[in-house]
């Protein structure tokens, strides 16, 4: 048999490194299978953007924008470990968009406290106070066994939005959170649950500037008394009401840009996620 030459050996040498690397990528993807199928903590993501991303470059014209925060994922829809109980949530919208709630009618939140669908719209909805804004849905997840009677692991949650009041004082927890003028009612109700939510929204410029010009900061109260959270939150903003625009946007640069930041009330990091959307 003829010794082998040094092209064979080079070719051995790399039969050999091919194999280690397909043995590196195969335990690389099994712990990462092995992670994610333990458990992932929740993490918050969010969309959001115009729905109508047709734009006028220089004039704004009135625009529905729509939002969806989420701190759950797959792994929960088991009925597993709650997702983050979020305490607090800040929406950065881009300069391009403004909120503008002057001369709409309000709504007081304490109206909206323990009414049901017809109940909140009776209050706040029609007639003379029309300051309905917005609509959409949100799920609250609940820990298995913890609320009696109802539909676990996750609940079905119909979501109003209103304009506020300058009276609009909302507690959260213990301390009393003043919408003011340029504030926005979130009223959310869990049939399954018997329970009503109401969460009031500031807006005001944002802190961070360059391409962001309006913050929506809203405080969230703890859900069930902490037995749940919320693992979405969807609304559409934007309702024409009394001939005026709640929400407004043009496209001067071809980008809108979103940015939302989440605390929660167990200390975990804050998490922030970004969204760009092309417009034209």
């Amino acid at each position: 048999m003829r010794p082998e030459g040094r092209r064979g050996a080079k070719r051995k040498m790399r039969a050999r490194h091919y194999l280690y690397l397909l043995g590196a990528l195969a335990v690389t993807a099994a712990l990462s299978t092995v992670g994610s199928a333990v458990g992932e903590v929740p993490v918050q993501s969010l969309e959001a953007q115009t729905v109508n991303s047709d734009l006028p470059s220089s004039s704004r014209t009135g625009v529905t924008l729509r939002v969806k925060p989420s701190t759950a994922d797959d792994t929960d829809e088991g009925g597993g470990t709650l997702p983050e109980q979020t305490s607090n949530f800040k929406l950065d919208v881009d300069s391009d968009i403004v909120i503008k709630p002057d001369g709409l009618p309000g709504c007081d939140a304490d109206l909206l406290a323990g009414k049901d669908l017809d109940g909140a719209m009776a209050a706040c909805g029609k007639v003379d106070r029309k300051s309905w804004v917005g609509y959409g849905n949100a799920h609250i997840q609940v820990g298995s066994g913890t609320v009696a009677g109802t539909c676990p692991p996750t609940c079905h949650a119909t979501v109003l939005a209103f304009r506020g009041t300058k009276r609009n004082d909302c507690l959260v927890g213990d301390t009393p959170y003043a919408g003011g003028t340029k504030g926005i009612v979130l009223w959310a109700r869990a049939n399954a649950l018997a329970t009503t939510v109401v969460l009031c929204g500031e807006i005001k410029p944002s802190p961070l500037g360059g391409e962001y010009g309006t913050r929506l900061e809203v405080p969230v109260d703890l859900i069930a008394g902490g037995a749940g959270a919320i693992s979405d939150f969807e609304v559409f903003v934007g309702r024409r009401q009394n001939g005026k625009d709640y929400v407004k946007a043009k496209c001067s640069d071809g980008v809108l840009d979103f940015k939302s930041t989440a605390t929660y009330y167990d200390g975990h990091s804050p998490e922030v996620d970004d969204v760009a959307q092309a417009c034209t």
